[in-house]
């Protein structure tokens, strides 16, 4: 009987499909009519130029997967497309594209000392805060202070609390504390403020005694 050329169904990603994970695993199933070995072969064009990333030879009907490293930006189409050649020459050729999922900012919770707080003791000895990125992105963080009692700056994994030392801190006194977080992508920036105790041993004016007019 006349060969039939082979046929790819289900690719995962599906064609047009949106808000996919970077990197996503690429999945087709393959058949041939005449039961005809089959060489499948995945290319892509995320880094320009069309290319092979992965080549399944001489395999039977069934489900191949390819794993791509170069699909790495947020919201952003990619192109990739399979070529089916059955071992009489017969081969069919189809792109398929997809587009990955937003970028999420970095969130800053759990302060400490919190916004707006008071009665601060002036031998606190660190600042801290929650960094979380949704996306699990490592970071890189900045943590600096008006006035200046400490700075601190790092990188460091998705989820993570930074201190930032500090030193110096005088009673009654406003300070805030910015702190400025990146995952490459987004960016967040918060200040906090507080404010420290107050002295419990208040300066008092210097009393001089005059000892020729103290009677006897």
């Amino acid at each position: 009987r006349p060969n039939s050329p082979p046929t790819q169904t289900t690719p995962i990603p599906p064609n047009a499909a949106t808000g996919q994970p970077r990197n996503p695993t690429l999945s087709i199933t393959i058949t041939d009519p005449n039961g005809d070995p089959m060489t499948t072969t995945f290319k892509t064009n995320a880094t320009g130029p069309w290319t092979t990333i992965g080549t399944n030879t001489s395999v039977p009907n069934g489900t191949y997967r390819q794993q791509p490293t170069a699909m790495t930006l947020y919201n952003h189409t990619y192109f990739w497309s399979i070529n089916l050649t059955d071992n009489q020459g017969t081969w069919t050729n189809i792109t398929y594209h997809f587009t990955t999922l937003s970028n999420n900012p970095p969130l800053l919770t759990n302060p400490t000392p919190s916004d707006q707080a008071t009665h601060i003791p002036i031998t606190t000895t660190n600042l801290s805060i929650q960094l979380t990125d949704p996306d699990g992105d490592s970071l890189t963080w900045t943590i600096t202070t008006t006035p200046n009692i400490g700075i601190t700056t790092g990188t460091g994994p998705a989820n993570t609390t930074i201190h930032c030392p500090v030193t110096g801190l005088a009673y009654a006194t406003p300070y805030t504390w910015t702190v400025h977080t990146t995952d490459s992508y987004h960016w967040t920036n918060t200040t906090y403020a507080f404010t420290t105790d107050l002295d419990p041993w208040p300066c008092c004016e210097l009393l001089t005694i005059n000892h020729t007019r103290v009677a006897g």
